[in-house]
């Protein structure tokens, strides 16, 4: 138990070690792109109001630039480039498609502010781009009121507002099929990684299927050499067998690097995948589910149900336990302790008997997953006993109406005839699941109420 537990402990902080390392990496890569972002803006507000196009082309060339980035006040690069007077800086800029229409400090736009400083060469160079004369600022005032120069009151006066309208519907199109074309990229983006998920998921599934068969394999062995000493065989046979035995330990190790390895990469694609979602629906939640649990408090949780959050939940309570304490605490348990790992216990009869047993005496069932994640084959499992029988216990429809009764078979003798189960026992009965697979499948934990056991040093 101690070496156990020691284990779990140095897996667990080896795990949050890694999740920190990535979360700090994630915090300064976001730290070191705002600060080149704040310097970028600066550096192109004060390059567009002066007026240096080579600068501004080669500072709008950087990854992180926009054409529409703008100071805290909201003036933007064309606003700038109208209040700094500059023709060339003006059209270079309407060609990279900025909006010219933005309102800045004081709801000024571009317009507005080349009017008010008397640029009279940069006017109707923006009414051609869509700039409304229209639009007024935080006082009511129209560019047509602060201009100052009559060539400038003339333009705007001879301007016809209806190709304002035409070209304004126009610059909308444009910004609409950018918008367009950013999420069709991040929608294959998303794609490219869900089809990664999906393929590191594949090979996670396809090494906890020979996980579960090295389980069963170094079972199997350890059950021949029981049974070669048990009866007698000749110690060359025995050595021969425990020979066997620790080939299967070997393999069984093996599996599990493997199937650690897979899980590492399968968990880092869905990492990726959530990080890209979060990016397109700019939502994330990266928590861990299931509420988490001391294993020292895990007896008023599970068993006592102490403030009925799990009886209220109406689901049967999963125990996530990446330790696998959680697995001893409820052996200590009066239950019926089913290994899904084992085709001992997964034996039909066998199962059947757990399950009605549990119930004849009140008393929980426990299906310990392990460290194999196979929601599938062992709901198989459970239904080659009775079609829907894993889900009539999961929506507890087998304890309505005296359907637990089905599962009684003529062999099992005067213990089990129908009138030795009583409503107060099967009232007391439990279906305890158990993993320790640190994210176990989505469907799982959707049908049950997932508790998260603590990991202790």
């Amino acid at each position: 138990m101690a070496k156990l537990k020691q284990a779990a402990y140095i897996a667990e902080v080896e795990y949050q070690r890694k999740q920190e390392a990535k979360k700090r990496k994630k915090d300064m890569e976001e730290r070191a792109k705002r600060a080149k972002e704040a310097k970028l803006k600066k550096e192109l507000l004060e390059a567009a109001f002066d007026g240096e196009i080579d600068e501004v082309v080669k500072l709008l060339a950087e990854d992180v630039a926009d054409v529409e980035m703008s100071d805290p006040h909201g003036n933007s690069l064309l606003s700038e480039a109208a209040a700094g007077g500059c023709l060339e800086m003006v059209e270079l800029l309407l060609k990279r498609g900025a909006n010219p229409n933005t309102q800045g400090e004081f709801k000024r736009t571009p317009l507005w502010r080349a009017c008010f400083l008397g640029h009279e060469a940069l006017v109707q160079p923006l009414l051609d781009a869509g700039a409304d004369k229209r639009i007024i600022n935080e006082q009511g005032e129209l560019p047509e009121h602060v201009c100052s120069k009559d060539p400038i009151k003339e333009a705007l006066a001879a301007w016809d507002v209806s190709r304002t309208d035409a070209l304004v519907a126009q610059f909308e199109r444009l910004v609409l099929e950018k918008e367009q074309a950013k999420k069709a990229e991040a929608a294959a983006a998303l794609n490219t990684l869900a089809s990664k998920c999906e393929a590191a998921k594949e090979a996670y599934a396809n090494d906890q299927k020979k996980l579960k068969c090295a389980h069963q394999e170094l079972e199997k062995r350890i059950h021949e050499y029981d049974t070669c000493v048990g009866e007698g065989k000749t110690e060359e046979l025995c050595k021969v067998a425990l020979g066997m035995i620790k080939q299967a330990e070997q393999t069984l190790d093996a599996a599990k690097k493997q199937a650690a390895a897979s899980s590492a990469e399968y968990q880092d694609a869905k990492y990726q995948l959530r990080e890209q979602q979060a990016e397109n629906e700019e939502d994330s939640d990266e928590n861990l589910v299931g509420i988490m649990v001391d294993l020292k408090d895990l007896d008023d949780v599970l068993v006592k149900d102490v403030g009925n959050k799990v009886a209220d939940s109406g689901k049967w309570p999963l125990l996530i336990d990446v330790s696998q304490q959680a697995s001893v605490f409820v052996r200590y348990m009066d239950t019926n302790y089913v290994n899904a790992l084992s085709s001992k216990d997964m034996e039909p009869n066998r199962l059947r008997r757990s399950v009605l047993g549990a119930i004849r005496y009140g008393k929980p069932c426990v299906l310990d997953f392990m460290d194999v994640d196979l929601l599938d084959e062992v709901v198989r499992g459970f239904d080659v006993v009775q079609p829907w029988l894993f889900k009539s216990i999961m929506d507890k429809s087998i304890l309505k109406n005296d359907n637990y009764l089905s599962l009684i078979r003529k062999d099992d003798g005067e213990e089990y005839h129908h009138t030795k189960f009583q409503d107060a026992r099967a009232a007391k009965f439990k279906f305890i699941l158990l993993t320790s697979v640190r994210e176990p499948k989505e469907s799982l934990v959707e049908q049950t109420y997932p508790l998260r056991i603590k990991v202790q040093k």
